[in-house]
């Protein structure tokens, strides 16, 4: 569901990504074509690819894809409730441990997760991401256990262990184990400071150095994937400085900017997401105004999608992040 497999959509993707072939790339912008990257202090000898490779690489890639925007609501979303009512412990844990199910793991047959005991709705088909997947285990009884306990500073072993298990095509399950009872015990009390975080994010009132400051303690979130927390809680001010990305950018594997990124305990890992963020805004992709404090993280899932001719809708953790509360549907 996370790349979405109904038979319409596939049907439609592949229709536009024939219009894409044939349709002529306009050469880059002149603002393209003459970029140059922001001095560089920790990772001067990253090597990144001109912009004008990149943006051919995207096929001039101009606008914020509607199934991107509708992502982008749900943060518009997301970031009211901070500044209204605020965010909850609940949410916070959820949005934790999604994210950390998505690191260093890769989409699997869905038929494969139904034969490890996960429940996918019938009409989920071909690859799941693994986000989306555990998005859906935590609407599960055992899910919704952990949540219930987790909230309160409360680990559920039975619940972690069906999981683990349910989650297991993936990998990591130790990996795994460990985030759930970290989120658990670590999380809940930092509500208040997350939602006020989110609010003046948007506001445009906050820089991206103040979320990551945040996160600099949350455990298994880099740099490189603060964004993609961000995101699920409804802050867009940072790209997600992932294993495409940093293949679109420097034409390198992931294996290779591992060092850059590790580089002054994680000041290299800094200086390429922002890095990252500054080449995006040169993009300019076109979007709504009122989306634009989430702008950056919508341009990284464009552009995410756009490299692997994909679209995303991410539809099953935004259900998980809107739906999987108190009383929520089961």
């Amino acid at each position: 569901m996370g790349v979405v497999s109904k038979l319409a959509v596939k049907a439609a993707t592949k229709a536009a990504a024939k219009k894409a072939a044939t349709k002529q790339v306009m050469p880059p912008p002149r603002k393209i074509v003459e970029y140059i990257d922001p001095e560089a202090t920790v990772n001067a000898d990253w090597q990144w690819s001109p912009m004008s490779e990149v943006y051919e690489k995207l096929g001039g890639l101009s606008v914020i894809p509607e199934h991107v925007l509708d992502f982008g609501r749900f943060m518009a979303d997301q970031a009211g409730r901070a500044a209204s009512g605020g965010l909850s412990a609940r949410d916070l844990i959820k949005a934790f441990t999604v994210t950390r199910a998505s690191i260093q793991r890769q989409a699997v047959e869905a038929e494969k997760l139904r034969r490890a005991g996960l429940q996918l709705p019938a009409d989920v088909s071909g690859k799941v991401r693994p986000e989306g997947a555990f998005g859906e285990w935590l609407g599960t009884p055992a899910g919704q256990a952990y949540l219930d306990a987790a909230q309160y500073g409360r680990l559920s072993p039975n619940a972690i262990g069906d999981a683990v298990a349910q989650m297991k095509p993936f990998g990591k399950q130790n990996d795994l184990r460990k985030a759930l009872e970290w989120a658990a015990k670590n999380l809940p009390g930092r509500q208040s400071q997350v939602s006020d975080l989110v609010a003046a994010g948007r506001e445009m009132a906050s820089s991206p150095a103040e979320w990551r400051k945040f996160t600099k303690d949350v455990k298994g979130i880099g740099p490189s994937k603060s964004g993609f927390l961000a995101s699920l809680l409804g802050r867009g001010d940072q790209p997600t400085l992932d294993a495409r990305q940093i293949l679109i950018n420097t034409g390198r594997p992931t294996k290779e900017a591992s060092k850059f990124i590790a580089r002054r305990g994680g000041a290299g890992g800094v200086e390429g997401v922002e890095r990252l963020s500054a080449r995006q805004s040169a993009l300019d992709l076109a979007l709504p105004e009122e989306l634009r404090p989430y702008y950056q993280h919508l341009a990284h899932h464009s552009i995410w999608d756009k490299a692997g001719d994909e679209v995303t809708t991410h539809s099953d953790v935004i259900k998980a992040m809107r739906e999987f509360a108190v009383g929520g549907r089961v």
